[in-house]
């Protein structure tokens, strides 16, 4: 399809783009927590990051896959979409209903320091408190001297596997693993 902004006609191609992924130390406190990732999901307002960034011309994302991909699912998207008062019952559940504080270290540039600093705003609604940290050198700064227990990257179309959630992966922080997956 195509939008008008400022003017000017701009051609959107359908699939592919970019996803912006928040990773977290799931291994480790606190966000071994499922119940803290989940209100931190809940509380992150998808479509205004859309507008604020993108102009509405991105697509909100609830999942690794896209809306008619055969692996998308629905329920997900429920799950996920913006709820700041099912954040807050979340992390009060997780253990948090006074917040907490942690660093986010995002690669610098593909708008990702902008993103991080929307989702700073909406995670203070609901008491989380983040500090951003961009790096030019999210390999070394992130996965090998560990130096935020978030990070944020740009991740091009969904995965072609799911070796990254493996124990071993390279691209896993603090090598998270779920025998079930």
């Amino acid at each position: 399809g195509s939008k008008a902004v400022a003017g000017k006609e701009i051609l959107t191609l359908p699939g592919g783009g970019q996803l912006s992924n928040f990773q977290f130390c799931k291994s480790q406190p606190p966000f071994d927590n499922l119940k803290l990732r989940q209100a931190l999901g809940r509380a992150v307002d998808r479509e205004a990051i859309n507008e604020a960034l993108y102009g509405g011309l991105g697509t909100a994302s609830y999942g690794l896959w896209p809306e008619g991909h055969r692996f998308y699912l629905e329920e997900l998207a429920e799950e996920l979409s913006y709820d700041p008062g099912q954040a807050r019952a979340l992390l009060a559940e997780a253990g948090y209903p006074d917040g907490l504080s942690f660093d986010v270290m995002p690669i610098d540039g593909f708008n990702l320091p902008e993103l991080v600093e929307i989702v700073q705003e909406q995670w203070a609604d609901i008491g989380v408190d983040i500090t951003i940290r961009p790096t030019s050198n999210y390999v070394d700064d992130f996965f090998i001297k560990k130096q935020a227990p978030v990070g944020v990257i740009p991740t091009v179309g969904p995965p072609l596997s799911l070796n990254q959630w493996t124990a071993k992966a390279v691209n896993n922080p603090c090598s998270y693993e779920d025998p079930e997956l």
